[in-house]
This record gives structure tokens, C-alpha cells and sequence, in this order.
């Protein structure tokens, strides 16, 4: 988990978003579990796996999605489907990388979440973020909150 083939360190990293955001760090644990089973499912390397070289991307890029829109059943799905292109990504990056012996690094992740996020307002099924008003993904669903309460006034 977290390019850590040790379970002390993984903790340290999860503990450490934990801090700052519950639902980012539920999001880099979920998105870490869903690059490690695709990458499972498709025959990666298992030493790969488990090193945590597919679920890092996949981390990032879940944790993304919840912070680019408000957490909702819409953003989790997007997210979801975000990260499993994100492994599919950083395979063909690793393929086509491979002759020049250059590592993917983080680009899967950058690509797959800037195709998530220039979708922003093209689908009512999620609620964007706009960046001069970005946060934490607690901080938008309380302000999501306060919005529907003003409107129950109405």
C-alpha cells in the first residue's frame, strides 16, 4: 500500500491523511484496494502488487475525485471508474516506457484525473468544486448541507 511493501509505513501514510481529511484517507485506502485488484486481475506482477507500485496511482486518484467533487454516490462511482483507468493507464505507460527505461512516476495518475476533472460540469451526477473554494471533502458536504437547509427555508 502506498509504495510500501510494509504494513507500518502504510499505516504511517494512512494516518497521516487521516489527520487532515477522514473521508481522503477512506478514499487512498479504497483506491489503493481497487489498483492492487485490477492489477491482480489483469496478471500483473505479484512483487509489483505488493509493493504497492499499481495502488499508489490508483490512491491518488480516488482521493482526487472527492476532492474535485463533493462526495456523493455520483463522485464515489466516478472516482471508482477513475481509478481502475488509472491502472490501465500506467500499463500501457509502463509498456511503452519500457524500451527507454523510464518510470510511469505519478503520470498515470495526472492523466486520468485531469480527464475526470475537465468533464466538470458536463453531468448533473456530480457536484464540482470550484478551486478558489477547495478544502476538504467534510468541509464540502457541510456547505452542500447548509445549501439544502436554505432551501427547505424557502
Amino acid at each position: 500500500m502506498f509504495l510500501a511493501n510494509n504494513i507500518v509505513a502504510g499505516v504511517l501514510v494512512l494516518v497521516g491523511i487521516m489527520i487532515c481529511s477522514r473521508i481522503s484517507a477512506l478514499a487512498a485506502f479504497s483506491g489503493s484496494a481497487i489498483g492492487a485488484g485490477v492489477a491482480a486481475l489483469v496478471g500483473c506482477n505479484r512483487d509489483a502488487i505488493e509493493n504497492g507500485i499499481y495502488g499508489f496511482n490508483s490512491a491518488l486518484t480516488l482521493a482526487a475525485m472527492l476532492m474535485f467533487y463533493v462526495p456523493s454516490i455520483g463522485s464515489i462511482s466516478v472516482g471508482i471508474i477513475a481509478s481502475i483507468i488509472t491502472v490501465l493507464i500506467q500499463l500501457a505507460l509502463q509498456t511503452s516506457l519500457e524500451p527507454t527505461g523510464l518510470p510511469a512516476m505519478t503520470l498515470p495518475f495526472c492523466l486520468a484525473a485531469l480527464a475526470f476533472i475537465v468533464i466538470q460540469g458536463t453531468t448533473s451526477s456530480v457536484i464540482s468544486v470550484p478551486l478558489s473554494a477547495m478544502t476538504t471533502p467534510e468541509d464540502y458536504l457541510t456547505r452542500v448541507k447548509r445549501l439544502c437547509d436554505g432551501f427547505e427555508l424557502l
